[in-house]
């Protein structure tokens, strides 16, 4: 009876080693899995890292080429501002290197300074005067007409 009773706790002690054995080799697999999640993880981390950087990197090159090219647009209006005289109410456009004069109706010139209207009398102050530096053209206000607006209708 003293082996059965041995033979008992013998039983007894090694379905108690299976069970710490099948509990360490889950915790082995858990363990495992955690190491695999964290190793994806961090490559994930990386990857996204390595994105922010390129997009960091691409918007630095982005804004570096905003700022050049906002640095040659200012120099045009340097251009216009400080060489150019654009008269009778032209407009200025200028690059880098250079200025030209966008002329109202009635001047012409690089600087819009010919013009056959030069003063209200040209359609005697009862018209718009339009000219060229070849011809002169008056619209003339509502109740005249003529050549130079002179005739009351």
């Amino acid at each position: 009876m003293q082996y059965r009773s041995i033979a008992l706790i013998a039983l007894s002690l090694f379905i108690s080693i299976l069970a710490d054995e099948e509990e360490a080799w889950k915790a082995v697999q858990a363990h495992n899995e955690i190491e695999d999640s964290v190793k994806h993880t961090s490559n994930t981390i990386e990857d996204n890292v390595n994105k922010l950087k390129n997009t960091m990197d691409n918007t630095v090159h982005e804004l570096n080429a905003t700022v050049h090219h906002s640095d040659n647009s200012l120099d045009g209006l340097k251009a216009c501002i400080s060489e150019a005289q654009c008269n009778n109410r032209g407009t200025c456009l200028g690059t880098a290197s250079a200025y030209f004069c966008i002329c109202q109706l009635g001047a012409s010139g690089k600087n819009c300074q010919e013009t056959m209207c030069d003063s209200v009398r040209d359609c005697n102050g009862r018209g718009l005067c339009l000219g060229t530096t070849t011809e002169l053209t008056c619209l003339c206000n509502l109740g005249f007409t003529g050549k130079h607006c002179e005739t009351k209708s």
